[in-house]
């Protein structure tokens, strides 16, 4: 339904992601979510990296121009952004997606964390700021290709927790990214 994953450690779920590339050519795959895959896995696999890209672009983006962000509202603007109209449960999803990408990019050092008041406050990291918009630049090339991909497939893109592939005899299984 959205743009937005569901995923407990999307480093893990980007190399996955490249690994399942790496197999080769695939016939079909079976997403946590949705019809199965029989053609384009290749850029059903590129689309979802992209997608990782943009959250993390999306986060990286808000702390340059807000300086600092609470969890909550980090969770809210990024649900923003994206256009999420979030229920309770979808609340909790997003919240959780986020904070994964939040935490990841504390351990990568990117992002830092200060609590004030007892609220937790995410910031850019000095040293690597430069770096994180360096790499939003490397990633506009990625959205642009997104977007074709999107006219191209239709506007739903099937993103979910679990997917399955048949390589050769083989059924892999990849859950959470992990």
């Amino acid at each position: 339904k959205y743009n937005l994953p569901f995923t407990l450690n999307y480093s893990n779920y980007l190399s996955s992601l490249d690994k399942i590339s790496n197999l080769g050519q695939l016939d079909w795959c079976i997403p946590g979510h949705g019809d199965f895959i029989t053609k384009n896995v290749e850029e059903t696999i590129e689309i979802n990296k992209i997608s990782l890209y943009e959250i993390e672009t999306c986060i990286v983006r808000l702390l340059k121009t807000n300086q600092q962000l609470s969890t909550d509202v980090m969770v809210q603007k990024v649900a923003n952004t994206f256009d999420i109209k979030m229920s309770v449960r979808q609340y909790s999803l997003v919240h959780f997606t986020v904070n994964c990408f939040l935490s990841t990019l504390r351990n990568n050092g990117i992002l830092k964390i200060e609590i004030v008041d007892n609220i937790p406050y995410w910031k850019l990291k000095e040293q690597k700021q430069k770096e994180s918009l360096n790499n939003i630049e490397r990633t506009k090339d990625k959205v642009i290709e997104t977007e074709k991909l999107r006219k191209k497939y239709g506007d739903v893109i099937v993103l979910g927790g679990i997917l399955f592939l048949i390589y050769g005899n083989e059924v892999l299984s990849l859950v959470g990214g992990s």
